[in-house]
């Protein structure tokens, strides 16, 4: 790979606070350790040059758990100045990484897909690319629309809509050209939906499973999910 990766840790995770207070949502236990761990070691198999977590919302605890992870040469923290929402921490990013194109993720859910994909569409056709996933009910997430070819975005639907559809997995390839230069605004709404109704906004299809511990029920399916892969 030649992207840098990006992995938003910056949310402040009130929904899963019931059952995960201690620590950051990135860094909520999964079997006895932590979420991000599981992340680190898919990514770190893909050799990107570099991996950046960008974290704010107790930000002292992504430093000492590098500190015992290890690999500093290739894992860097960016700390977010304010709360900047997920738009405003890709921009701030692009600040300090001196690449056209970031692939990011978000730090509290999991695909297993293969970034290198994302990578070469994204390459290949000059686009933002965004991974989007079917799952059974997509009322919680909301939904992604796709063209007639099921190659490009059309639409973001709000929560609600009950049903088989696809969601937004937060997996993107996105170019700094396509970055809005504002501190803090969200990525889905104010440089994603823009995108979509411009036909410029590239879909990758994936069909592998989905896990979110965003909340306490799904938290939950994770400890599952993982003990048995």
């Amino acid at each position: 790979m030649n992207t840098p990766i990006v992995i938003l840790c910056g949310g402040l995770g009130t929904r899963l606070r019931s059952v995960v207070s201690d620590r950051p949502k990135p860094l909520a236990l999964i079997n006895g350790r932590p979420f991000l761990d599981i992340l680190l070691k898919k990514i770190l198999s893909f050799e990107a040059p570099k991996i950046y977590l960008s974290v704010g919302y107790m930000a002292d605890c992504f430093e000492k758990y590098l500190q015992d992870f290890g690999l500093s040469e290739k894992i860097q923290l960016i700390e977010e100045p304010t709360k900047l929402g997920t738009g405003g921490a890709v921009n701030f990013a692009f600040k300090f990484i001196n690449t056209e194109s970031l692939i990011i993720l978000n730090g509290d859910s999991f695909c297993d897909i293969d970034l290198r994909k994302i990578e070469n569409v994204g390459s290949k056709f000059r686009s933002s690319v965004i991974v989007v996933n079917s799952v059974e009910d997509t009322s919680r997430y909301g939904r992604v629309e796709l063209d007639e070819n099921k190659s490009h975005v059309c639409d973001f639907k709000e929560k609600g809509l009950h049903g088989r559809g696809l969601i937004n997995t937060g997996i993107y390839y996105l170019l700094k050209r396509d970055i809005l230069d504002e501190e803090s605004y969200s990525l889905e709404k104010e440089v994603l939906a823009p995108l979509s109704k411009e036909h410029k906004l590239r879909a990758y299809i994936s069909n592998s499973e989905f896990i979110d511990i965003g909340i306490p029920s799904d938290y939950e399916k994770a400890q599952s999910f993982f003990r048995n892969i």
